[in-house]
């Protein structure tokens, strides 16, 4: 019975844009690793998963531009960082278990989202990596949330914690091992971002 209840919770992705990049001195969202802008890469990679894929981003913060064109769920949570993000979508979509992740992975996969979505426990609050940069801990950027971990998380912000990393550290959740140990390696400084693309440019080759 409850195998089947939860199989009717739609899966949504989420690509959080909404950050200010201030480090990478550009929006992280637009950077192009692989011929077009690295949002648009998480999009088509989670809608190849999800009945239906979101932008998460600020008010305002894609008028006039080609990501105006895709679904977007603006932040209503404001200053909470990938949190409000995450809080947002589950205001507005209330029944639905989310496939989050952002838009700074560049050597994300369909492996390593195939995996994650293959193991997923929808009894558990959400179903994560263990993040390869802090050791045993979980990786909330390239996670499944399921609907009753909004409540979880609002309880953790009411606490002052802002990063969601805080509430699945003392949440029922599960946890995987990365395939690839480099998969949900992220880039925030200029050079890094060059590094990355001469990285990825010798994998196509």
């Amino acid at each position: 019975y409850f195998v089947k209840k939860a199989a009717l919770a739609p899966l949504y992705g989420l690509v959080l844009t909404g950050g200010r990049s201030q480090r990478m001195k550009k929006d992280k969202a637009l950077l192009n690793y692989n011929g077009q802008a690295q949002a648009l890469e998480v999009y088509n990679l989670l809608s190849e998963f999800c009945g239906n894929t979101f932008i998460s981003a600020r008010k305002d913060q894609w008028n006039d531009t080609k990501f105006n064109d895709y679904p977007q769920i603006t932040d209503r949570f404001l200053n909470m960082g990938p949190a409000g993000g995450i809080l947002s979508a589950q205001w507005e979509h209330p029944k639905a278990s989310f496939l989050v992740v952002a838009c700074d992975l560049p050597f994300l996969e369909i492996n390593t989202i195939n995996n994650l979505l293959s193991n997923r426990n929808p009894f558990k609050l959400a179903t994560c990596y263990l993040s390869q940069h802090f050791k045993g801990m979980p990786e909330p950027l390239c996670s499944v949330y399921e609907p009753k971990s909004f409540h979880r998380i609002m309880n953790f912000m009411g606490l002052g914690y802002t990063c969601p990393r805080k509430a699945l550290i003392n949440s029922p959740v599960k946890s995987l091992e990365l395939l690839e140990s480099n998969a949900l390696e992220n880039v925030n400084y200029p050079a890094e971002f060059e590094q990355a693309v001469e990285r990825l440019s010798h994998l196509t080759i």
